[in-house]
């Protein structure tokens, strides 16, 4: 009995290349789960976390005039990240977009995993002629597909339509009260039990190389954050980083991971209100925030905010003539 021959067209012949590289693309993804098993244990850094991720974008992410943050601090920020794994992130605060740039990368191979933008301003304040986010437009548009970019508002104008089962927030913006210690209770009842906050510049006020002996002893509002909020908290471990960190022991940047039961700590969160005001919110952004408020949190807490809103109008704070930025 003579056997057929099968004939195969050019339909199978494409079958047959696009399972092989399918085939190659899951070989890749559990050689990069196999590495990063292996590269990372139960004493790796945070900062050393998976940082063949961000070794990818390194050179692009290099000096102060596309992202203003210390080697340390990029290397931290992928660390939580890579470690943690969130589906939804909320980075407030995105200048250039260098720091988005760094959390899009980290996040290119998680399924799902998408980062929501928020800056108040509509141009980057450092060059006024691009937009906000412009890094990620000019040099990562690959990543683009999970990136959401909200520009012209405050954070309690956007954060209903992100919505809630936020898994972790990175704060970077004015530095100074009532700022974000504002996007804080704003951003608290829409994150998942057990989110991580990042805070970045929480020992900007401390005299340090980066800026030569003139440092900015106003801007301490997110070092109050840090040390308020209710969780497990961690900076970099890596020493002997030179003068930019003061003493290896005041770290520039750090995350929470917040307790269970954060509405047990309300109090804790909305007394700091009673600091200082280095500036007054427009009004517009006062009635946003107050009526977001409302919605999340009992009267007693909003009566401490409208009363920390009318000490410091007794004190003539100035509202700012333009946007306050980053």
């Amino acid at each position: 009995m003579k056997l057929k021959k099968f004939k195969f067209g050019y339909p199978f012949f494409f079958i047959c290349i696009f399972t092989f590289f399918v085939f190659l693309l899951l070989l890749a993804n559990l050689t990069s789960t196999i590495f990063s098993q292996k590269t990372n244990s139960s004493t790796t850094k945070i900062e050393d976390y998976d940082l063949h991720v961000y070794k990818k974008i390194e050179s692009k992410v290099q000096g102060f005039d596309r992202v203003e943050m210390l080697d340390i601090e990029k290397k931290f920020l992928n660390g939580v990240i890579r470690k943690y794994k969130p589906k939804k992130i909320l980075e407030i605060g995105v200048s250039k977009g260098g720091s988005s740039a760094i959390i899009l990368n980290a996040i290119e191979d998680m399924e799902d995993a998408k980062l929501y933008s928020v800056d108040i301003s509509e141009n980057c304040y450092r060059i006024p002629s691009k937009k906000v986010g412009f890094l990620v437009e000019e040099d990562f548009r690959h990543l683009q597909n999970k990136w959401e970019l909200h520009t012209g508002g405050i954070c309690a104008n956007f954060i209903e339509k992100i919505g809630k089962d936020i898994d972790l927030c990175f704060i970077d913006t004015v530095h100074v009260t009532p700022g974000e210690m504002l996007d804080i209770l704003v951003v608290l009842p829409f994150l998942k039990e057990n989110a991580v906050i990042v805070l970045h510049d929480i020992g900007l006020h401390f005299p340090n190389a980066r800026y030569k002996g003139n440092y900015y002893c106003d801007k301490h509002s997110n070092n109050q954050i840090f040390a308020y909020l209710k969780g497990k908290k961690f900076m970099p471990e890596t020493k002997e980083t030179g003068n930019d960190m003061f003493k290896d022991i005041f770290f520039n940047i750090g995350a929470v991971e917040l307790d269970s039961n954060q509405k047990d700590s309300y109090f804790d969160y909305f007394f700091p209100l009673s600091f200082h005001w280095e500036y007054m919110p427009d009004i517009t952004q006062l009635e946003v925030t107050k009526g977001l408020l409302k919605k999340h949190y009992e009267d007693k807490y909003i009566k401490m905010f409208e009363a920390a809103i009318e000490a410091n109008r007794l004190l003539k704070m100035p509202v700012p003539t333009k946007k306050v930025k980053k």
